[in-house]
Order: C-alpha cells, then sequence, then structure tokens
C-alpha cells in the first residue's frame, strides 16, 4: 500500500511539475511577445496610447512621448487620459487659443468615452498635424492613434512655407522640434 502511495505520489508531482513548467514557458512565450510589440510600437512615428476600461494609459509608445513632450516617468506612472490632456494643455502642446483648451479637452474626453472613432486633425503649435482617432476595445480600453498628416493637411498652406513644413518632419517622420527639445 505504501509503494503504491509512493508510485501515486511521484506520478501526480511529475505531472504536476510538467504543468507548472509548460505554464512558465508560455508566460515567458508571452511576455516575450508583448516587449517584441512594444519595442516595434516604439519603432512607428503614429503616437498610440492603449487606456484601460477606466481611461488609465497602460501603453503610451516613443511618438506620443515625443509630440506632446510628455517624460517617460510621467509617461510610466499610468496617468489617466485627462491627464494627458491637461499635460498638452500646461505645455502648450496644442495651437489652440487658451479660451478654446477647455472645451477642446471636454469634446476629445467624450468622444473617447463614447468610443467615438471619428478622426479629428489635432493641430499642434510646432505647426505639425496629427489625426486623432479612437477605437473602442472589447474589454473595454480604448485604442488612441495620433497619425502624422502634416505634409498632406500643410498642401493647402503657403507654397513658400513648405521648406518650413518639410523641416517638421525631421529623421523618419519625427519632428524636428522633438530633436531641438533633447538638446535643451
Amino acid at each position: 500500500m505504501l509503494a503504491l502511495t509512493a508510485i501515486g505520489t511521484a506520478a501526480i508531482t511529475g505531472l504536476l511539475r510538467k504543468k507548472w513548467m509548460d505554464a512558465f514557458a508560455w508566460e515567458r512565450m508571452h511576455h516575450a511577445t508583448a516587449e517584441r510589440l512594444s519595442a516595434a510600437l516604439d519603432q512607428v512615428d503614429i503616437g498610440i496610447v492603449l487606456l484601460d476600461a477606466d481611461t488609465r494609459a497602460e501603453f503610451i509608445n516613443r511618438a506620443f512621448r515625443d509630440y506632446f513632450s510628455l517624460p517617460d516617468e510621467k509617461a510610466d506612472s499610468k496617468p489617466p487620459f485627462i491627464a494627458l490632456m491637461y499635460h498638452g494643455r500646461d505645455t502648450g502642446a496644442y495651437e489652440l487659443p487658451e479660451e478654446e483648451l477647455n472645451g477642446f479637452i471636454a469634446e476629445r474626453t467624450e468622444m473617447m468615452r463614447s468610443g467615438d472613432s471619428t478622426p479629428i486633425n489635432i493641430n499642434l503649435a510646432d505647426g505639425q498635424v496629427l489625426r486623432f482617432s479612437c477605437t473602442a476595445l472589447p474589454d473595454g480600453g480604448r485604442m488612441l492613434s495620433y497619425t502624422p498628416v502634416t505634409d498632406l493637411v500643410r498642401r493647402t498652406d503657403d507654397p513658400a512655407r513648405a521648406d518650413y513644413y518639410r523641416s517638421l518632419r525631421g529623421s523618419r517622420g519625427r519632428s524636428l522640434a522633438r530633436h531641438l527639445r533633447a538638446v535643451e
């Protein structure tokens, strides 16, 4: 009886160990995939913010941080969407008169909360134009994208300023202003 119990215990322990090792392997693979995806999203010039169902930022890519001069420590603290909007206001990121900023923030917040996917153009103070779009996710979160469309929008601008608008694109579509802020 004791021998059968020992054999049974060894078999169950072996099966549990295999299941545990498989779970760890799956977790490592999942983590590696998430790391690769995060690194890939940091390479694109589209600003991306992933919000959870409570509208807190779970992920903010490098392009968004650059467009809005968002410090890494603030971005990594998982700020709520409204804090990101106020940060943009406080740093003078938007090309809007001061009296229109609160209405703009309220409108954008409502668009995000309702999951309104209607794209809008956001003019930045440095001359860039970003197309904002919100995608509602199945878990109640949101994916916000900020696509640079400066050269598309600026085609109708004064041709004499074309060199200035091209200079805003910088390397890989990122702004000249970002590079200048890095030197400051």
